[in-house]
């Protein structure tokens, strides 16, 4: 999408951003500089989709996941349409899929992806333990998905005993299907879920940044829509305030042994693909605007 062109595409923004986060991606603290923009006048407002998701989980607990991935859909469109003209700009987040947003402008997309593994290692023990941040509320939310017999299992343990926590192709493609959007053929791991995410991403997407290179990332963002994101770095960069949390946090539980990392690399193949495709292309944007770190 912004390889040819790039800064005349920047200076052309709609100033409408979507950010559909990818869980344990370094969402906190990108919102957290977000919303130091938010009070410096760049944006006004960060909406977040989260109340409104989980009313209709409540309402709808017998509908299939596929239905409800489309109410949920119709609920942000709510929310875009509400941000006219006077009130941009915006930016919308949530754990939610790609959607297409029918706009006379569309809107700028953004998100965080991360090492697959990792990822998935990290939401394992943020599940159980949480961060040491998490409410104990929401904390509490998340140990009831988790049936107690298996809730101090490793995630080695895990692995092994093939559970669906660690190894159903809903796990084995959380990335691809926030990009690929939702589709039924989106929840799970395939060469045709892939090539959509990509096709997304190549499309829609202003930029994806990588958790492992966060700084280069926000300088990335900075470069190309200036109006709005001027200033994200040096926030970064200034020493740790108490809204702003650190890009990585360790968890409460063993890296995965040398067995169960090989297995999961290769069940986890397309998602690395894809790490790979927003990494590279990363690195090209980096190259283009002169970026060296």
């Amino acid at each position: 999408m912004l390889e040819k062109g790039i800064l005349t595409i920047a200076m052309d923004l709609i100033h409408l951003i979507v950010y559909n986060r990818v869980p344990k991606c370094g969402s906190r603290t990108f919102l957290s500089l977000l919303n130091h923009l938010k009070r410096k006048g760049r944006f006004t407002g960060t909406i977040g989709t989260l109340p409104t998701q989980k009313k209709i989980l409540r309402r709808n607990k017998d509908l299939s996941n596929d239905k409800k991935l489309i109410l949920i859909k119709r609920s942000i469109k709510q929310l875009v349409k509400k941000k006219n003209a006077s009130s941009l700009p915006a930016v919308i987040h949530g754990h939610f899929r790609f959607m297409p947003i029918e706009r006379s402008k569309q809107p700028v997309y953004i998100n965080i992806i991360r090492d697959p593994l990792a990822r998935m290692v990290s939401t394992y023990y943020f599940t159980r333990f949480g961060d040491g941040q998490l409410p104990g509320r929401m904390l509490k939310e998340l140990n009831a998905r988790i049936l107690p017999e298996h809730f101090n299992m490793t995630f080695d343990e895990c692995v092994l005993q093939e559970l669906n926590e660690c190894v159903s192709p809903v796990k084995l493609s959380t990335q691809i299907s926030y990009f690929c959007g939702i589709h039924p053929g989106c929840s799970e791991p395939s060469q045709w879920s892939l090539e959509q995410a990509k096709k997304h991403i190549e499309e829609k997407y202003l930029l994806i940044g990588i958790i492992e290179d966060f700084e280069s990332t926000i300088k990335v963002l900075e470069r190309l829509a200036p109006d709005l994101f001027n200033g994200i770095v040096a926030e970064y960069k200034k020493p740790i305030t108490d809204d702003k949390t650190t890009t990585t946090k360790s968890h409460k539980g063993p890296l995965p042994s040398k067995k169960v990392r090989a297995i999961m690399m290769t069940k986890l193949d397309l998602e690395y693909q894809l790490y790979n495709f927003v990494k590279n292309k990363l690195e090209r944007l980096k190259n283009t605007l002169g970026i060296t770190k």
